[in-house]
């Protein structure tokens, strides 16, 4: 899934505290204002990837050719994307050095493929 290239975020949110100081000098501190605004900024580009990853996916899988069940499957991509980009963002914003918020997000990926890698449901 396109959730892998949300490991780039964490980057991203280190580039982004130079700006938060700046405007911490002049007494504009917000760092939610900045958080909202990278999200938002992000969300067409998001779209695009999910709607041509989830094509190729979900008829390659052999789900039921139904359009309501590949929006359901294109919203809840759409969602679990959002989620992980904001909670790898908040990691690195929360954590001091670049080092230790890889290995934080790097973790919680690790954690979150074991726990939802298990035989489909039938």
């Amino acid at each position: 899934m396109p959730v892998i290239l949300t490991f780039a975020d964490v980057q991203v949110a280190f580039e982004g505290r130079s700006i938060l100081s700046k405007h911490k000098g002049y007494n504009m501190f917000r760092p939610s204002a900045l958080f909202l605004a990278q999200s938002l900024a992000d969300l067409p580009l998001n779209l695009a990837q999910l709607i041509i990853h989830n094509v190729i996916i979900y008829f390659m899988g052999g789900f039921q050719p139904d359009a309501g069940l590949f929006f359901a499957f294109l919203l809840f991509s759409f969602t679990l994307t959002g989620t992980i980009t904001a909670l790898f963002r908040a990691v690195g914003y929360a954590v001091a050095n670049y080092n230790d918020a890889t290995k934080i997000t790097g973790g919680a990926f690790t954690a979150f493929v074991i726990v939802s890698d298990h035989p489909p449901l039938r």
